[in-house]
């Protein structure tokens, strides 16, 4: 199966799944593409650089990739991925157990509100995604004053990340 999204270009291609494992291959197109900062409470995650370089904060601590390595953020673990170069950058990317992330990526990539699939979603699994719409939400509402100060598209003005209405600097 393969998805992109249409807003911001990046593609995820799913390998394999299984209960105990998904195996997605991650394609960011543009510089500064980044995950929004969020925990999964109940799934481990980990990220192989294939192409590129990649950036990843986790509970803190920065770390920078070359192709072939690897990092694990752990069930619990806040974390925050990027592209910090020019180029495009493909991950492999694993996640222990794989719930229902599959559904977390086609159904906002095809167009469907986030918020509706929280609703779609039993309780055990929303816990995985609350944090995220949270700063979605906050990315949104902030977008605005961010992109004021920021000169990029409006497709790229979607890809701030705001937190505590505090624009991020790019990486």
């Amino acid at each position: 199966m393969r998805y992109e999204n249409p807003a911001s270009g990046e593609v995820v291609e799913v390998l394999s799944e299984s209960d105990e494992l998904l195996v997605m291959q991650v394609t960011w197109p543009r510089p500064g593409h980044r995950a929004v900062a969020h925990v999964h409470p109940g799934m481990q995650e980990r990220w192989q650089v294939v192409e590129g370089r990649a950036a990843f904060e986790i509970d803190g601590v920065e770390t920078r990739l070359a192709p072939g390595e690897d990092v694990v953020a752990e069930a619990g673990q806040r974390h925050l991925a990027w592209n910090p170069t020019d180029e495009k950058v493909v991950l492999r990317i694993e996640m222990r157990p794989a719930l229902r992330w599959v559904e977390f990526v086609r159904r906002p990539f095809g167009g469907e509100p986030p918020l509706e699939l929280l609703k779609a979603f039993p309780k055990r699994y929303a816990s995985d995604l609350i944090a995220a719409f949270r700063e979605v939400s906050i990315r949104l509402r902030v977008g605005r004053e961010c992109a004021a100060a920021d000169a990029r598209s409006e497709s790229d003005r979607l890809l701030v990340v705001a937190s505590d209405r505090q624009c991020l600097p790019d990486r």
